[in-house]
């Protein structure tokens, strides 16, 4: 069990880093109500989360890898070799790449049904109105999924699971259910701060389910892909329904 005392300094340091960045959120919400808004305040967001997620790894004993955000020495080198190894890399990208690809396989048709049934479309799904953009792509991996892993699944998730260190097995894998949980209601939060719609809290679920392949695979690589995959299979069931 954690003690009270050794729990004060994760959490001061999540409460008083997601405070901040909470706020430069506040301002990107209203950013985008002027013009030129809408560009420039998910490149904020995207800014504020990866570069604290990376300061605060950096200045941390063992950081990149204690907080699952080396991506094989990509974002931060490994501690034990600066070099980065493009070999290793590319091994540890295939894999996480092969695992968040497995997920899809298994989540996207039940939630293709479910999105179906919620949403009740008036026309049949279209495979040729879908038109995702190279540009939109890419920026759901590095604009969206990484910034929002590195800091949530990374730094918020890895300093809560040291503040509640009490883990439980689910589902074959060792976690903190308190962090699991809080990281997940953070992220939700966030997203109303930037957006303030109700709906927007319904992240909260997704974010379980990428805190949960964060804790299973070690890292933030498997929880970006999917993340990202996520967020264009959304995109495409909404162009191909509406």
């Amino acid at each position: 069990m954690t003690s009270p005392g050794s729990r004060d300094r994760p959490l001061r340091d999540v409460f008083f880093t997601f405070s901040a960045v909470g706020l430069l959120c506040v301002i990107a919400g209203l950013l985008r109500r002027v013009p030129h808004g809408e560009e420039i305040a998910p490149t904020l967001v995207a800014g504020a989360f990866l570069f604290t997620a990376l300061e605060k790894a950096r200045r941390a004993p063992g950081g990149a890898a204690r907080f699952g955000i080396a991506l094989g020495g990509l974002l931060l080198p490994r501690e034990e070799d600066s070099n980065l190894d493009l070999r290793a890399l590319l091994r540890e990208a295939a894999t996480e790449i092969g695992v968040a690809l497995g997920l899809a396989l298994l989540t996207f048709v039940p939630y293709a049904l479910a999105y179906a049934a919620w949403h009740a479309p008036s026309r049949p799904f279209s495979f040729d109105a879908i038109a995702l953009a190279p540009s939109f792509v890419i920026g759901q991996l590095v604009v969206v999924a990484l910034p929002e892993e590195a800091f949530f699944r990374g730094f918020v998730q890895s300093r809560l699971s040291e503040a509640f260190a009490d883990r439980r097995t689910l589902f074959g894998v060792s976690l903190s259910l308190r962090a699991l949980v809080l990281q997940a209601a953070l992220f939700a939060v966030v997203h109303v701060l930037v957006d303030p719609h109700p709906a927007r809290l319904a992240v909260f679920f997704p974010g379980l389910l990428f805190g949960f392949v964060r804790e299973w695979r070690g890292g933030i690589g498997a929880a970006l892909t999917y993340h990202a995959l996520s967020n264009l299979f959304s995109e495409a069931l909404f162009q191909g329904f509406f």
